[in-house]
Order: C-alpha cells, then structure tokens, then sequence
C-alpha cells in the first residue's frame, strides 16, 4: 500500500511523469496527460484518478467443469488444461463487472483465449476457432437466453508441440456490459474456418483487458 507522509511538496502540472530517479518521497503533481493525480512513494509512482488498461488472466484453474458436455481435464507438466471436443464441449462461468470499469472511456470487455495443441508436431498452419456465448444479469432479471456471440479464429503457427497461443481479442461491446452486476459466459470450440486441428484444443486460460480508473501503482 502507498505511504502517504504528512509533508508532501506539489511540483507542478506536467505532460509527463519524471523519471522516479529524479524525484523525492512526498513529492505529487497533475498529469495532464490524462488529468490524473500523482504522487510519489519513494519507490513507486501511485496514479490516482486517470484511467488505463488493466489485465486479468483467469486459469482454468479457476473455472470449475459443468455437469453438461465438460470438457476434459490435461494435466501437462503440472499445467492444468481443459481438452475440447469439437461441437460438442461447453465451459460456462461467471465473471463479474470488474468494480473499477471506466464507463467514460471504457468500450467494453476484451477477451484473449490461451490454448494449445495436444503435444503432436504437425499442426503447423492448422486452426482452431473459439466461440462464446454471453448473457449478462442484475438483481431481478431474467438471465436466460443469449445477449451475443463472438467467434475467433486462431492458426498454429508451430512445428513443435505443446506451443502456447494468445488469440486477437473478442470483445463485449460497452452497451451489452457496463451496468451489469454478472456476465454469464459460454465456451465452445467449433469447426475452423481453415484447416483443423489434427487434434483437440487445449484451453489454458482467458485473458481480460478493459479500461479501469482509479488507482494504479507503476
């Protein structure tokens, strides 16, 4: 946690921030960059107000398998996956709005599937395609049916085996997000558009990006 001493000393209103060499513990000014407060510890610069990009990975880890087409757990050198069967396996959790969402500039929820193959060696070039499904919810409504669905495609770009991938990012658009306390997500992986996998992908994590305000420590 930031130490905020009694002294502090203001040094102006700057476009950038100082190198933290050339700055003394208590020492504080305005970005006008981003219209943010900052404030020096010592160590670490702490942005209070302003916004940026946070990032948040979810492990499979931390999802845990449905009673309906789960797919199947992979234990691969002490990394835990999840194998998916084409069409046919579903992954679903929740994911709550993330309390320091930027409504102002935020424009929704970027989503990074991680994955790879199944350990062979001759998926290079071939693809996989990821699919979710997504509803949203708040106290009193009915959270059945499909808000939306997004689809990604990714190609294996790798001789070896065992290659972790970051697809491009599926996003849930800010008018289907803000404002809502839960978001009920779906995941398949479907037929690609291209060239299969000669094997079953393995999920390994998502990967969340939104534009956060608040306060961030650099």
């Amino acid at each position: 946690m930031t130490y905020i001493p009694q002294r502090t000393q203001f040094i102006g209103l700057l476009a950038a921030d100082p190198d933290t060499t050339l700055l003394a513990r208590g020492q504080w000014w305005i970005n006008i960059t981003d219209n943010s407060f900052r404030y020096f510890d010592g160590e670490h610069i702490a942005i209070l107000g302003g916004h940026f990009t946070r990032k948040v990975e979810l492990p499979v880890a931390s999802i845990v398998l449905g009673p309906t087409n789960p797919p199947t757990s992979v234990d691969q050198d002490n990394l835990l996956m999840y194998k998916f069967t084409l069409n046919t396996d579903k992954l679903a959790f929740t994911i709550q709005e993330p309390y320091d969402y930027d409504e102002t500039h935020g424009t929704g929820l970027y989503i990074h599937i991680i994955w790879t193959n199944d350990g062979g060696v001759d998926d290079n070039t071939k693809n996989v395609k990821w699919q979710i499904t997504y509803q949203t919810g708040d106290d009193g409504e009915v959270i059945s049916g499909t808000l939306g669905t997004l689809t990604v495609e990714d190609t294996y770009a790798s001789a070896s085996g065992w290659i972790m991938h970051t697809t491009a990012y599926m996003i849930i658009p800010h008018a289907h997000f803000h404002d809502a306390h839960e978001l009920f997500i779906l995941l398949q992986a479907i037929t690609p558009g291209g060239v299969a996998l000669s094997c079953e992908p393995h999920f390994i994590a998502i990967h969340l990006e939104y534009e956060a305000t608040g306060w961030k420590q650099t």
